[in-house]
């Protein structure tokens, strides 16, 4: 699935990178990695069972859990929004995003 189409209607500017993540939801954790992310979501890929819930929690290598929910699914890659707010957000990816 291409991305193109989506590009005019983000609010956010996509950083492309690879970065270990899990989604944590009904007390089970599943693998994924984070392939381009913003402040207000992200691309992902599920290394395990695709969650058939589209709210979940996504848990980011040193930092803080990201509510989320799946905005659009091809397989097993899933576009997430966050719940949290944009600047909580850069807060726990730090340099990893543009302002």
């Amino acid at each position: 699935m291409s991305d193109k189409k989506f590009d005019n209607r983000r609010r956010f500017e996509r950083e492309l990178i690879l970065m270990s993540g899990a989604i944590l939801m009904d007390g089970e954790s599943t693998d994924v990695i984070i392939r381009d992310i913003s402040a207000g979501g992200a691309k992902i890929s599920v290394s395990g069972k695709v969650p058939e819930n589209d709210q979940f929690q996504m848990d980011v290598e040193g930092g803080a859990p990201l509510n989320a929910k799946v905005r659009w699914r091809d397989g097993k890659i899933l576009g997430v929004q966050f719940d949290d707010q944009p600047d909580e957000v850069r807060q726990k990816f730090g340099d990893k995003l543009k302002s």
